[in-house]
């Protein structure tokens, strides 16, 4: 996995911890999509990022609200990227 720099997010303690999580699952996604050329499902992103359901769609709520990703209600793998890596 490519080192990446994209959610410009400090925190401390358990909230650092979270915050990580989430860069981690923003991170698979980003992978999935770019070898699979669609998306993953929940599913997916829990058994890749040793995390469970629950935790996963919290992570994603998260990169929704914070403009990273976009999702369809009720639509499986409807996950989209949003914001594109800079190539350096």
């Amino acid at each position: 996995m490519k080192s990446r720099k994209f959610l410009p997010i400090t925190g401390q303690g358990a909230q650092g911890r979270d915050v990580h999580s989430t860069e981690q699952v923003y991170a698979f996604i980003c992978d999935y999509i770019g070898q699979n050329n669609f998306a993953p499902s929940v599913r997916d992103i829990a058994k890749g990022c040793y995390l469970s359901v629950s935790a996963v769609l919290r992570h994603l709520d998260k990169l929704e609200a914070w403009g990273y990703i976009t999702r369809e209600p009720g639509v499986a793998r409807s996950i989209s990227l949003t914001h594109r890596e800079e190539t350096t």
